[in-house]
């Protein structure tokens, strides 16, 4: 039977889950857009390969998506002295940026954004060696998508399955030694990898029925300790604010002053984090607000009859109307919910 302490570990299990195989995007086919005379093919085959790793003309593609644009990640690739590609966590985090929009537009266009930066970096060995590496980073991801849901799922009625969530992340890996070098999947994925085999330490350990209270808890801060430091710094200071967040959230529902709350985080963080903690809780009401507001917008235009075409087209214009840069990226992500 889990202890209560298992009840606290679900948003860190819920990262475990998320990195294998529920990724904040999926380049799946099943969520492109019917292909048309102006959309071609999304799917990545060896046929749709060639054209997806040449380098097109910046001038001839289409302008960013208002989602998107203004926000490009400023990233600086580099080549090591014999000019190969040096392979970094920023150049998967430009991967991902620009694949995020994948549904919104072609694979294909997608793709030519994506070299085109890649073209306007780097040339010779190390261009080619990035059109290959971002090549088996979507197969990847198609793989993801794939044998997600043939897997078996992650939670029960008494819990999260760890035979499961072992498989899981046994799968992610094989298929990470297939489609990377080491020293690619060191870059691209050691943070989560280490963030991933954690978790499923602590989950083993969380539902080890033999070890005495103060067994868990001696074993747990083993672990703990294991990790690098500036995860475990990170993490330290995650289990704070979470805790204070707790703790304020409640004293707001029974209607405690903001000064009372200002006191309650000076205590803990100090009065200048305090007092950023209370500004942020002004923008953070002023952005419910304006979501209440998207919210009421959009469903009317969605009851309005429009075709989907428009519909979607309308929806896009409140957004980029509503608000700016990566503000449209949340609401993008949050329309769901809203």
């Amino acid at each position: 039977m889990l202890s209560t302490r298992s009840q606290k570990m679900v948003t860190g299990v819920v990262i475990v889950t998320l990195a294998l195989f529920a990724g904040g995007y999926a380049v799946s086919t099943q969520h492109q857009p019917e292909p048309t005379a102006d959309t071609r093919p999304t799917t990545i085959t060896h046929e749709t390969r060639s054209r997806q790793l040449h380098t097109p003309d910046p001038a001839l593609l289409a302008p960013m998506p208002s989602d998107l644009a203004g926000v490009e990640p400023e990233i600086e690739l580099t080549m090591d002295a014999d000019g190969n590609l040096d392979t970094t966590p920023e150049l998967r985090q430009m991967f991902d940026f620009y694949l995020s929009n994948v549904g919104d537009e072609p694979l294909d266009r997608v793709m030519e954004r994506i070299n085109a930066l890649l073209s306007r970096q780097l040339d010779g060995p190390a261009l080619a060696q990035a059109h290959d590496l971002l090549a088996r980073y979507v197969d990847y991801r198609l793989a993801l998508d794939s044998i997600g849901d043939s897997l078996a799922p992650v939670e029960t009625a008494n819990g999260f399955d760890l035979a499961a969530l072992q498989s899981r992340y046994d799968t992610l890996n094989s298929l990470r030694e297939k489609q990377f070098s080491e020293a690619e999947s060191d870059a691209f994925f050691a943070l989560e990898d280490v963030q991933d085999r954690y978790m499923l330490e602590k989950l083993k350990l969380e539902q080890n029925t033999v070890l005495s209270e103060q067994g868990h808890e001696q074993a747990l801060a083993i672990l703990e300790q294991s990790l690098p430091e500036p995860i475990r710094l990170a993490r330290e200071r995650a289990t704070r604010d979470a805790d204070l967040y707790v703790k304020t959230q409640s004293m707001s529902a029974e209607g405690k002053s903001a000064e009372e709350i200002y006191q309650a985080r000076a205590s803990v963080v100090g009065d200048e984090a305090a007092t950023r903690l209370a500004r942020l809780d002004d923008k953070q009401n002023q952005w419910k607000n304006r979501l209440s507001q998207y919210a009421s917008e959009r469903n009317d235009i969605r009851d309005a009859g429009l075709s989907p075409d428009d519909q979607k087209n309308a929806i896009k214009a409140l957004r980029t109307r509503l608000f700016e840069g990566t503000e449209r990226l949340r609401v993008k992500a949050l329309d769901p919910e809203l």
